[in-house]
């Protein structure tokens, strides 16, 4: 069942943002945090099932703190038949997130707090090594049970929303063709009908714009400074691009793939270290996850993980909006002076 939970985890983009998100086919919705789409009716997804495709928004609920969209595709997953349940303070979780080439990374969670608003419960989290979990993430236990989804940031820790309260919302928009949402206020589910100079046609209350309004932005163009980056890394960007977005470079008899998200206005590079053998003992599988997860508490702006038999380096999605270019280009230089020493200590465990 975990390939399947894996199968189900997608990365969702907006023209702003870059979040989490998971597929719950029962009841053929893409489930994420609205405040990590910041109400974009229109999200790109990318998942191990499909190659990038578009969604089109079904629901903003405020009061739970998510969105939903409906995607064009038949999911064969089990994911629907997990019991839920409200997890102990204390107990340790998982917290699972896409990466860009369709791998699922694990991060370890534990239980803080409850806090409650709006009559439903809402606990807190915080995880091990990164402390990085992106909004929209799916929160697992130990038998795998999503338990969770995360819909909030905190200074110093992560909002999670039970998963019978994700159904809860789930199921008050299920029976709705058009887009619905759920007023702030009363709580009450609406349509553009009952929408009256801005106001909630039940209680009266103003409404955010957003919840009514289509929100329309167009990211400005960043791959010529992708280009840039790769010249001053020693590269030819015109020999380097295979398309609009994607570079492949050769270091170290390494090859290295550039991927630049217009939805996100950032960059993220990977290359693969080894590939793993269809089977080796559970012991020797145990000692590549404890190295794993000792790397990614060292790596610094680095991932490592395992994309089904490939042992994937990543570097952490680069926003070039904001980030100095001189920063930039020294995160790739750490991947390529990473990529041989992390290739053979691998190879040096599994031998």
């Amino acid at each position: 069942m975990k390939n399947e939970l894996d199968k189900a985890i997608a990365i969702v983009s907006t023209p702003v943002s870059r979040v989490s998100g998971f597929f719950y086919p029962e009841y053929n919705v893409l489930v994420t945090s609205l405040q990590g789409v910041d109400y974009f009716r229109q999200v790109v997804v990318r998942s191990q099932l499909a190659p990038p495709f578009t969604a089109i928004v079904k629901a903003f609920d405020p009061y739970y703190k998510l969105a939903f969209y409906t995607f064009p595709l038949f999911l064969n997953l089990n994911f629907y038949q997990y019991k839920t349940y409200l997890p102990d303070i204390g107990q340790h979780l998982t917290v699972l997130l896409p990466k860009v080439d369709s791998s699922v990374k694990r991060l370890t969670a534990v239980v803080l707090k409850y806090n409650q608003q709006h009559n439903i419960p809402f606990f807190n989290v915080k995880t091990d090594f990164s402390n990085q979990v992106a909004l929209g993430a799916l929160v697992i236990d130990i038998d795998d049970n999503p338990v969770g989804v995360v819909v909030n940031v905190l200074p110093d820790s992560y909002e999670v929303l039970p998963l019978k309260n994700v159904i809860e919302s789930i199921l008050d928009f299920v029976d709705y063709q058009e887009y619905a949402f759920r007023c702030p206020f009363c709580g009450r589910i609406l349509t553009q009908p009952y929408v009256n100079l801005g106001r909630c046609g039940y209680c009266g209350q103003l409404l955010p714009e957003e919840l009514y309004e289509t929100r329309i932005e167009t990211p400005e163009k960043y791959e010529t400074r992708v280009d840039f980056i790769l010249e001053n890394l020693g590269f030819q960007p015109n020999l380097a691009r295979l398309d609009k977005n994607f570079w492949e470079v050769y270091s170290e008899g390494f090859q290295f793939f550039f991927f630049y998200d217009q939805n996100n206005h950032s960059v993220v590079a990977y290359t693969v270290l080894t590939q793993l053998k269809e089977r080796f003992s559970s012991e020797l599988k145990a000692k590549l996850w404890e190295f794993l997860l000792k790397k990614n508490d060292q790596l610094d702006f680095l991932s490592i993980s395992i994309s089904q038999n490939q042992v994937m380096l990543s570097t952490i999605y680069v926003t070039l909006e904001h980030a100095a270019t001189s920063h930039t280009i020294d995160v790739f230089k750490k991947l390529f002076e990473a990529a041989p020493m992390l290739k053979k200590q691998i190879d040096d465990l599994l031998a």
